[in-house]
């Protein structure tokens, strides 16, 4: 499907198992701009066992009191989604959304009845064991919001997320950029995220920092972190930085899933700086088959 333009949302997903969200495109998302709505691209809601792939979201816009704007988002109740494949660019809002709240529920009883007489019970729904894999994700966010995350947005209670093998392009417009943000309610906290043999980029020198205060357990090993200061190395810690050109060289504005070659590194270091993992993908975002997993971003050669 190609949506151009929606007012609000442009393709959402919504309590649904064993489901594709396949080779869609959805450009200017949240067009109206409307005060006191959240909406973005490409998203799922209450989705288990669910695959986003082969999708881009671009020019979401985050104007006049609109919220979110992000290209992607795995929303409120959702657990083993696999975004995978995709290209999110130049959204206002940030390249992804992850997010839960209190949601109106159905509860069963062990011998299938209702629990409750079927009436819905306001819970926090389960968010757990999502995978963000082998995507592109190229100047997201603006310069009227810093928090506007050049990778990930959190809101409220996310936990086992795991982010492997992603491009993520900052734009050197954006000064002091957040490239990971979490929402600061004390209460609700995103816990137990992976980084893992990902590529974080500038083309120049960087003050782009990690907001992430509620993020109160997380891990990053072999990633690429070029243009960076020497704070966001020391968020991370040193457990395999590289710090490399991996000398992706492209326009800052390619339109089109077909062209997300464009950000293919040249530096063949990328190629083998990867660390292997158990869910790792057997082939990369362009299709090819992956020979060796030790590689880092998206394109294993």
């Amino acid at each position: 499907n190609y949506v151009e333009c929606a007012g609000g949302d442009a393709i959402v997903l919504s309590g649904i198992e064993d489901s594709f969200l396949d080779g869609n495109t959805s450009y200017h998302a949240n067009f109206l701009g409307r005060v006191g709505f959240w909406n973005a691209g490409i998203w799922v809601f209450s989705a288990r066992n669910t695959y986003m792939q082969y999708n881009e979201a671009a020019y979401t816009y985050k104007r006049n009191g609109a919220k979110d704007a992000q290209g992607f988002d795995i929303d409120n109740a959702c657990s083993n989604v696999y975004v995978r494949y995709n290209y999110s660019h130049h959204n206002e809002g940030g390249g992804i959304l992850v997010c839960n709240n209190k949601t109106n529920l159905v509860y069963y009883n062990a011998d299938g009845t209702f629990r409750n007489g079927g009436k819905t019970e306001l819970a926090m729904g389960k968010w757990e064991n999502n995978y963000i894999t082998n995507n592109v994700f190229a100047y997201n966010g603006t310069k009227a919001d810093k928090k506007s995350s050049a990778l990930i947005t959190t809101a409220r209670a996310v936990k086992d997320l795991y982010i492997d093998n992603n491009i993520i392009i900052l734009d050197p417009e954006i000064e002091n950029q957040s490239v990971v943000h979490t929402e600061s309610d004390p209460e609700q906290v995103a816990e137990n995220f992976s980084f893992a043999n990902n590529i974080f980029y500038c083309e120049n020198p960087t003050l782009a920092q990690f907001t992430a205060s509620q993020l109160v357990s997380y891990k990053f090993f072999n990633n690429v972190f070029y243009n960076f200061s020497e704070d966001v190395k020391n968020y991370v810690g040193n457990e395999n930085i590289f710090d490399f050109d991996p000398q992706i060289d492209d326009n800052g504005n390619v339109k089109g899933y077909e062209n997300v070659a464009a950000y293919r590194p040249k530096n063949k270091a990328a190629f083998s700086k990867g660390k292997p993992y158990l869910y790792a993908l057997r082939k990369d975002i362009a299709g090819e088959k992956v020979q060796t997993f030790g590689y880092v971003g998206a394109f294993s050669k």
